[in-house]
């Protein structure tokens, strides 16, 4: 479960592959077809990587943000520990020559059941307050 913004009522359900094997996930977004194809719009995308211990936070992102950093300046890799969830996080700014930015959270549980992955897509300044209710809310729900 997640709290976004009300004007984003885009959503996606759907399983997220990674190498064959399905993964629950979920996309919230104002539009999922621009959200999918450029920094322009924001949204977020929360996957429940199930086959994933915990430990292997690093490696997680470092895959998942090959891509973004070819697009985007990296600030550094950050622990990451909200209570929750802890891992790490790495924020990328500039995305696409614009103002855009994303951050991306890779943690697990206290029991390392799974890894959650985060990916937090920023267009515009107004969404980081967004951002801060997203980062605040998410949770993996049995």
């Amino acid at each position: 479960e997640v709290e976004v913004p009300d004007a984003w009522v885009d959503l996606d359900g759907s399983a997220y592959l990674v190498d064959g094997v399905e993964h629950p996930s979920l996309t919230v977004t104002t539009n999922l077809a621009a959200y999918q194809a450029s920094y322009a719009v924001s949204g977020v995308t929360l996957v429940a990587l199930l086959d994933q211990a915990g430990g292997g936070e690093q490696a997680v992102l470092d895959e998942v943000t090959t891509e973004v950093a070819k697009v985007c300046a990296a600030n550094a890799v950050e622990a990451y520990d909200d209570g929750l969830y802890t891992g790490v996080s790495q924020r990328f700014y500039g995305c696409e020559g614009t103002d855009a930015s994303t951050v991306v959270i890779v943690a697990t549980p206290a029991g390392g059941e799974f890894t959650i992955l985060v990916n937090l897509q920023m267009a515009t300044a107004a969404d980081y307050e967004a951002a801060d209710r997203i980062i605040a809310s998410f949770r993996v729900l049995d």
